[in-house]
């Protein structure tokens, strides 16, 4: 068992970001198992293909909002499906997504 850490890519455009993930299975999930808002700012929450984590802890918000969103929705920005309403905060903040060949991040 190799104790090496996982490879991190940071992504900092929604365009680099689908580029990367292009026609990739392994990022698809609809949330559709989830009954009730569920958050992952305290705690690292799988959604099947990966697992969500908010890192870091911003100074004027405190924990801020990082959990996967169902009906009744408390934000209207998505497509009418569950979903996960993820927040960042460039140096600051930022939400881990971990999947079994290392880490993507979100800023």
């Amino acid at each position: 068992m190799s104790n090496a850490a996982p490879a991190q890519t940071t992504f900092t455009s929604l365009s680099a970001w689908q580029a990367a993930v292009a026609d990739s299975w392994q990022f698809t999930t609809s949330f559709q198992n989830f009954t009730q808002d569920t958050y992952f700012e305290t705690a690292a929450v799988n959604v099947g293909p990966f697992s969500l984590q908010q890192v870091g802890l911003d100074p004027v918000n405190g924990l801020f909002q990082n959990f996967i969103d169902v009906p009744p929705f408390q934000f209207a920005d998505h497509d009418g499906n569950t979903n996960a309403a993820i927040f960042t905060k460039y140096g600051v903040m930022t939400v881990n997504l971990t999947r079994l060949t290392g880490l993507l991040r979100c800023v």
